[in-house]
């Protein structure tokens, strides 16, 4: 069976019902893996952080409502000399009853930059968290691609040793009959029979292979164990120019999440070092409280309202160091900040280099199997052939055919293995699978 019979085998299983493409598995992965779930679900809380923080610009408005019943009323009793100018009893401070309801507003009018750069800190977290989840996206495509291509591979390996299968029953007829008849030996028949069971062992194998593919495929895709879905792979491999090393970092150093998700770090902790200053300055807020309660001011079981209004403002002076260590502290997080910054680069930098580097011996070890698989076609053609003339043995056409199985397994693995370091290498360099 050629490469270009491995495809077309493919394609007939993966036409037989609704057939998956990679994008459409990774779009699928990223819409319901449980890993992209959960980094949604960050996302959107540290989204719900930012506007908390929004609200600390804003006025607190509160209401206090109480009753209070007393026991006995508080009075007031003069000295018997001026007894006879005041009430039998004295004069009472107040009633039975209490009553009162406060609308209270509290604005902040100046707070040391603590809540403006409270806001910068919640909008760099979630800068951080959005960054992380594309980054997710990216990884669980990159996962995808592998176990797509891993599933295709176990197929076009199984139609492989299915093809295999049907040649050693030919050609083991063909022994069995010439061994009935004496023109063989003993040692020729048991030695095809091992390499037929051979075959058979690689067919068991090559099931459970793609059994364990498609369990890994369906995890990623979040779909039951046992689906089993019908794949539509491109395995076309065009001669393309390996890509250009340099663009592939300026790319990165654009477009990565991880490189973007490291510099929101790096504000964040410069907000950081703002808000822990800022506990420096006084903070200063106005109050206004409009009440409503009884009894009234002049002691009469009467509602009456009040308001009134205050600026106040709170320093503190002393704190035996404790805001001088909280400073120290922020700027070592925003050096360590830097520090995660610089290393990301470099550390995209080198896997660029490396996948750039996976991509140029995949593509030469893709070029290899090819040929290799062309020569060893050949190859089990002319030694079947000639073994019908007897220019060849029945041991020539067996290593043929071992040879020619073992090229089918090198070029499905090339071919996949290049599909999969193309996504690699696009995924270093900062491509974004996010819809």
């Amino acid at each position: 069976m050629s490469k270009t019979k491995f495809i077309i085998a493919f394609a007939l299983i993966a036409t037989a019902a609704f057939a998956m493409t990679l994008e459409e598995a990774i779009a699928r992965a990223i819409e319901a893996n449980s890993e992209m779930v959960m980094a949604k679900y960050d996302a959107d809380a540290t989204h719900l952080d930012v506007k908390s923080a929004f609200t600390g610009f804003l006025p607190r408005i509160t209401a206090d409502a109480s009753y209070t019943r007393l026991d006995e009323v508080p009075v007031i009793v003069m000295p018997e000399e001026f007894a006879a100018f005041m009430p039998e009893g004295g004069i009472a401070m107040g009633d039975d009853d209490n009553y009162n309801v406060t609308l209270g507003v509290q604005q902040p009018i100046f707070m040391g930059g603590k809540i403006y750069y409270g806001y910068k800190a919640a909008r760099a977290g979630a800068e951080i968290e959005k960054f992380n989840y594309n980054s997710t996206c990216n990884s669980v495509a990159t996962d995808v691609a592998g176990a797509f291509f891993g599933v295709v591979k176990a197929e076009l390996f199984r139609n492989s040793m299915l093809d295999a299968r049907e040649r050693m029953d030919a050609h083991q007829r063909v022994i069995e009959a010439m061994y009935e008849q004496g023109l063989i030996s003993r040692n020729d028949l048991l030695k095809t029979r091992v390499a037929s069971s051979e075959i058979d062992l690689m067919l068991i194998q090559s099931d459970n292979a793609v059994n364990a593919a498609r369990l890994g495929l369906n995890f990623l895709l979040n779909y039951p164990s046992d689906s089993i879905i019908a794949l539509d792979p491109d395995t076309t491999v065009a001669e393309t120019p390996l890509p250009n090393l340099r663009d592939g970092i300026e790319s990165a150093m654009i477009y990565r999440p991880d490189i973007r998700m490291m510099e929101s770090a790096v504000d964040a902790a410069n907000a950081g070092v703002a808000i822990s200053r800022g506990l420096f300055l006084p903070d200063i807020v106005g109050v206004f409280n409009y009440s409503y309660q009884r009894p009234d001011r002049a002691n009469e079981p009467e509602f009456y309202d009040s308001w009134n209004a205050t600026i106040a403002a709170s320093w503190s002076l002393l704190s035996w160091g404790d805001r001088v260590f909280g400073i120290r502290k922020a700027k070592l997080l925003k050096r360590g900040a830097q520090e995660g910054s610089d290393m990301i680069k470099r550390a995209a930098e080198m896997e660029i280099r490396n996948n750039l580097n996976s991509l140029r011996e995949i593509t030469q070890r893709l070029e290899v199997s090819r040929t290799k698989l062309e020569q060893t076609e050949e190859g089990y053609r002319v030694a079947h052939a000639e073994f019908g003339t007897g220019l060849v043995t029945n041991t020539d056409v067996l290593d043929a055919n071992s040879a020619l199985i073992q090229a089918q397994s090198e070029y499905i693995s090339a071919v996949a293995d290049f599909k999969v370091a193309q996504i690699k290498y696009e995924v270093a360099t900062g491509k974004s699978f996010k819809e």
